[in-house]
């Protein structure tokens, strides 16, 4: 059995589609993913998001970069060519995302293979997430897949992409995680954003991961923040934006609503949600976000 105790990580926050590929690329049988929303709303963010990722290829390609290109190398016979040489070498933004359709769009064989094991749960609710958190058992009604040969039983090639993932794992191996999709919105603007109240369903969800021998995965969805100016005045909220987010210290708590000098906020004294989740969790950042920069924090008591 692996040492769930290692694997207590709260990721940087992702986007759906993020977070999905994550899973495609990282985990194993018996995975489970439970998204703190409603079925639909999950859909509709995700679609949202791929349809962004569609139209920010699409305005490349209408507009590509004003950057002039790299001089060609001596007798380069593209030169005599006239605009070939422009078709030949896009933009660098061009030749990222062409051909590069979102690889949850094109749905290979072994995407199918690996979605088919991961059992996917919604959760409207703080109630309904410690409940089912409560009885969790890894073995659901999603099949197991078929034992795959080891060494001497057969020639299996490992393709350089698959191997490249399996590096991005830390151990070379894929892993059976309890992954939690938007934990601490669940908890936002509710009797239960506290510290009572997001270190109880903390303790729920760590004592279920080690009940059914699973790591913890907790991923915030991304959020993104602005001045409201379209695409080229929003932020998206990092890691450490959340966790240096203030939470009142006991359930049920009001928000002050005192005017320009109080401003608002909550009634009596508040923590920073990082010190709340250290106990429970290690701070990593997700590799969809690799160049935010908080990462390391230790916890895990």
């Amino acid at each position: 059995m692996m040492d769930t105790q290692a694997h207590r990580v709260f990721l940087s926050p992702a986007l759906p589609s993020d977070l999905l590929q994550f899973i495609i690329n990282h985990c194993s049988y018996p995975t489970t993913l439970i998204i703190c929303a409603g079925r639909s709303e999950f859909l509709a963010s995700l679609i949202q998001d791929l349809s962004q990722h569609q139209q920010q290829y699409q305005n490349l390609q209408q507009h590509p970069s004003t950057e002039p290109p790299p001089p060609p190398p001596p007798h380069d016979t593209a030169v005599q060519q006239g605009s070939t040489s422009t078709a030949a070498n896009p933009p660098p933004q061009l030749q990222q995302l062409e051909h590069k359709p979102h690889p949850l769009l094109t749905c290979p064989l072994s995407q199918l293979t690996v979605t088919r094991h991961v059992r996917t749960v919604f959760i409207p609710t703080v109630s309904h997430l410690r409940a089912f958190l409560s009885v969790f058992s890894s073995k659901g009604d999603v099949p197991a897949p078929p034992p795959q040969p080891g060494p001497g039983k057969g020639n299996v090639k490992v393709k350089p992409r698959e191997r490249e993932r399996e590096k991005e794992t830390g151990d070379g191996r894929r892993l059976p995680l309890l992954v939690v999709y938007d934990f601490l919105s669940l908890h936002r603007d509710t009797s239960e954003w506290s510290v009572q109240g997001l270190g109880t369903s903390a303790a729920v969800l760590v004592e279920a991961g080690r009940r059914a021998g699973l790591g913890v995965l907790v991923v915030e969805g991304a959020r993104v923040v602005g001045s409201g100016q379209g695409a080229a005045g929003e932020e998206r909220r990092g890691m450490g934006g959340l966790l240096e987010e203030g939470v009142p210290v006991l359930s049920g708590s009001a928000r002050r609503t005192g005017g320009d000098l109080q401003g608002t906020g909550w009634a009596g004294k508040t923590v920073d949600v990082g010190r709340v989740l250290r106990r429970w969790f290690q701070f990593r950042t997700g590799p969809w976000s690799a160049g935010e920069g908080h990462a390391g924090g230790s916890g895990g008591g």
